[in-house]
């Protein structure tokens, strides 16, 4: 590959003289040696184009998905391709059945809730995410939003997968909404400065069957409010050590929480954590320093 070509790759352009870089920084490694491809979708062109620019963006966060899957090589080493999906602020009426392997997708701003001037997946009907696997995969700045009683994220495999600065939701001041995130196996989800609002439960594990785990999760800084059942609830016999929650702030808000946390396979250790609940924080393997009702829970 030529080394404009390699320029071209890492999202810099360049007329042979001069360099445009859209986005991020230049570096030793974009120059010798690119990782991934960035593409750009924005819901307000009239159609889709390439994605290799913002004016020349996918329509849909759908398209831009496909095209980074295509590009994965399972048998490459590593296989992930590392792209970058940048959405445009705004409602996207979608509902994702397959999520980019290997890639990151980022919100342009961080008002998720109303759209204005940040990304909010938000179907008129279903889920906006109901996926076989999710796996290593970053979201920054996304609202995942269910207008109805579906799941807004829904994976059954959710390995090694960020939730950094997202909002899940369901409809508003309503707990009707079967949870902001729900998987039958996960290991290292990592959930960080995020909030689920607005649900029966915010994070829901499911055992299904032998070897399913819930493990070396890391849940930290996130708001649970406006949740009915459980801000986190895990299921029976699901296996897998080491998974934390920490300096967190459980509350029902306009519903009554029932519980905190509801670990029905003691497998999460809590700390720094505040909740409003009528059950606080129960079946964890630990609790430290953390309160439920204003009390010390001990």
């Amino acid at each position: 590959m030529s080394f404009k070509g390699q320029l071209l790759r890492a999202g810099i352009h360049t007329d042979g003289k001069n360099i445009a870089i859209p986005e991020g920084i230049l570096t030793a490694r974009n120059i010798v040696s690119p990782v991934g491809n960035v593409y750009y979708v924005n819901g307000l062109m009239s159609s889709s184009g390439s994605g290799s620019s913002w004016s020349n963006a996918y329509k849909t966060i759908a398209e831009a998905i496909a095209i980074v899957n295509a590009r994965i090589d399972w048998g490459a080493s590593p296989w992930a391709t590392s792209d970058i999906i940048n959405i445009a602020a705004g409602s996207y009426d979608e509902n994702l059945t397959s999520m980019p392997y290997g890639a990151i997708m980022i919100g342009r701003e961080f008002d998720m809730k109303d759209a204005q001037i940040g990304v909010k997946i938000a179907p008129t009907a279903g889920s906006p995410v109901d996926v076989g696997s999710c796996i290593n995969t970053a979201f920054y700045n996304i609202g995942f939003h269910s207008t109805t009683t579906y799941a807004a994220f829904d994976a059954e495999i959710l390995n090694n997968v960020l939730f950094d600065g997202c909002y899940l939701s369901g409809p508003v001041e309503t707990q009707t909404a079967a949870a902001g995130i729900v998987s039958l196996d996960s290991t290292m989800l990592r959930v960080l400065d995020s909030q689920f609002s607005c649900l029966d439960k915010g994070i829901d594990i499911n055992y299904a069957d032998g070897g399913d785990k819930f493990a070396h999760a890391l849940i930290k800084g996130t708001i649970f409010d406006q949740i009915d059942t459980a801000g986190i609830e895990i299921s029976s016999n699901l296996v897998g050590p080491s998974s934390k929650v920490i300096d967190c702030y459980f509350f029902g808000g306009g519903a009554t929480m029932g519980y905190a946390i509801l670990d029905g396979s003691t497998l999460i250790d809590v700390a720094k954590c505040f909740a409003e609940s009528s059950s606080g924080f129960s079946g964890v393997r630990s609790v430290n320093g953390s309160y439920n009702n204003g009390a010390l829970v001990t």
